[in-house]
C-alpha cells in the first residue's frame, strides 16, 4: 500500500509513469493511488524526487538512494532526461 503525503508531492508525475499497473493518476487537484491495482513494487517510491510516497518500508521525506533502474523507466521519461521531447 503506498501512501502520498500531499504536502511533500511536486505533481512531477514521475511516479505515474514508471507505475506498471497504472495504480497512480495526477490530477488537476493532485495525485491519486489506487491501493487495489498498487503491487507494491515501490518503483513510484524509488523515482519520487521528493519523498512524497511512502510504502510501509520507508518514511516521508526520505531521500535514500533513488534512481530506478533503466527498466523501470518508460521509454518518455528516459527520453526527457536526455533532453528529447
Amino acid at each position: 500500500m503506498i501512501t502520498i503525503h500531499h504536502q511533500l508531492c511536486g505533481q512531477c508525475g514521475l511516479c505515474a509513469g514508471v507505475c506498471p499497473v497504472q495504480a497512480l493518476a495526477l490530477h488537476a487537484w493532485g495525485l491519486e493511488v489506487e491501493n487495489k491495482k498498487c503491487t507494491g513494487c515501490g518503483q513510484c517510491v524509488t523515482v519520487c524526487p521528493t519523498g512524497a510516497l511512502t510504502s510501509p518500508s520507508t518514511s516521508a521525506g526520505t531521500k535514500a538512494d533513488r534512481r530506478p533502474s533503466p527498466n523501470a523507466l518508460g521509454e518518455g521519461v528516459r527520453e526527457r532526461s536526455k533532453g528529447g521531447k
